[in-house]
This record gives C-alpha cells, structure tokens and sequence, in this order.
C-alpha cells in the first residue's frame, strides 16, 4: 500500500501547491511580496499530505523509544556486599516497555539459575524493588553468590520463571534452570558472599550440632557396650567350658 500512499501524496501536494502559486499577499504599505510556493514550501506541503494520509501513525518519538534498549541497575547492595540468606534487592530502571517484567535470579557456584519470588515492582519514577530473595541455604556461609536482575522481554521467558515459582512447595523448589530462557537478558549483577543468617538460624544450627553430637556419642557408649557384652560372652563360655573339663577329669 505504500507505492499508493506516496502517488495520493503527490496529488494533494500538487494540488496544496497550485493554490499557493494563485495566492498574492501585500503589505499594507502596498509593498507587494509574491508566494510563488519554494521548494520549502512543497517540502512542508508534502509532510503534510503525507501525515493526513498515513493517519499520525508514525510518531518519531514512539520510534525513538522503541529503539532504546531497556537498562537495569541494582542500586540496594554492591559488589563484595556480605548479606543474609534473606535479601531485599531494589534498583533502577530505563526505558522499560509494557510488558517487560523484572526478576531477581540468584546464581550460585554450582552453575543454575534459581528464579525468585516473582517480579521486581514497580515503585514510580524508574525505581524498584524485588521480593525477598533467598541467597543459598543456612549452611552457605562464606560462599560467593551472584545476584542478576534479568528483564523477562517475551512471553516465554516470563512464562518460564512464572512456572518455576508455582512449581516451588514448604518441602522445596523444582530444579534450578540450566540456563537463562530465550528472551531474558541481564540488566546487571553483582557478587556478594553469604554472611551469617538470622538468630534463629544460628540457634537452630547449635541445637543440631548438639543432637549430632548427641547420636555420636551414644553411638559409641553403644558400640563400647556391645563390645563388652560380647567380651563377657565369651568369658562365660570358657568358663564353663573349663569346668566341664575339671568335672569329667574328677570323675576319672
């Protein structure tokens, strides 16, 4: 449809400069300067015929926009940063179009992806924040994490880390991803190492520590019992043993 645009645009400039070239306008000192329609005159009659016709479909300033690459900054934590198992990120955005969604992923040393609660919100004037993320588990102390904050571009990266999170129970999440899917990008990461959780965390962990300590020890009273149980055992057969002998060599 475009060869037809541009022949009915010509028409109407065409027609847009005839009328120019019958109109005269005086001063009113009856000094006379003509319009004879300029080259810049065609140009400005062309743009317009062309927007008329086209129907202002074409804003330069939505092309503009669509070209600009969506940026992402996390601006809550930096790189070294030692954190919780348990992490509030926020950020920054730009040029974020509809649709795109914004997901906190969290890779550890062993290679996966884990997608976390849902997408980041929206908190006005570029600004966000995600849901609480969870950095390893209460013994990674010490461990180097890397903390992305991933666009979700298309429906299918968005669909993925959707269906990762509902696929997560109290007893645990599906497997970690592999890889990042088709349509999601980095807008930026850093590396924070794991610090110490929370109290209950620490006390948690002694308490276990203690009941290990615990089984073991038990285990070997147990083991030392049983030892001596059968030491005794054998006692006891040798002893009767020997007293048959001595019995049957009276008898003699």
């Amino acid at each position: 449809m475009w060869p037809l645009h541009r022949s009915a645009a010509a028409k109407v400039t065409a027609f847009i400069n005839r009328g120019f070239h019958l109109i005269s306008l005086r001063s009113p000192a009856g000094g006379g300067v003509r319009w004879h329609g300029s080259s810049s005159v065609s140009r400005l009659t062309a743009g317009v015929a062309l927007t008329v016709l086209v129907g202002g479909t074409v804003s330069p300033s939505m092309s503009v926009r669509s070209s600009l690459v969506p940026e992402l900054e996390i601006t809550s934590h930096m790189d070294g940063d030692v954190v919780p198992i348990a992490v509030n990120i926020e950020g920054r955005s730009k040029h974020l179009q509809p649709g795109q969604e914004i997901w906190i992923v969290v890779f550890p040393p062993s290679g996966r992806y884990f997608p976390q609660n849902g997408p980041a919100i929206d908190l006005g004037g570029g600004r966000w924040r995600a849901p609480t993320s969870y950095v390893g588990s209460p013994d990674d102390e010490g461990m180097r994490f890397e903390i992305l904050a991933v666009i979700a571009m298309t429906d299918e990266a968005r669909e993925v880390f959707r269906g990762y999170i509902k696929g997560c129970t109290p007893k645990g999440c599906p497997s970690a991803l592999e890889k990042l899917p088709a349509g999601a990008i980095k807008g930026d990461e850093i590396t924070v190492v794991r610090g110490e959780g929370s109290g209950w965390t620490r006390l948690w962990r002694l308490v276990r520590g203690a009941i290990n300590l615990l089984v073991l020890v038990v285990g070997l009273i147990a083991s030392i019992v049983t030892v001596l149980a059968f030491l005794g055992i054998r006692s006891n057969i040798r002893r009767r043993r020997y007293a048959r002998d001595g019995e049957g060599r009276s008898e003699r």
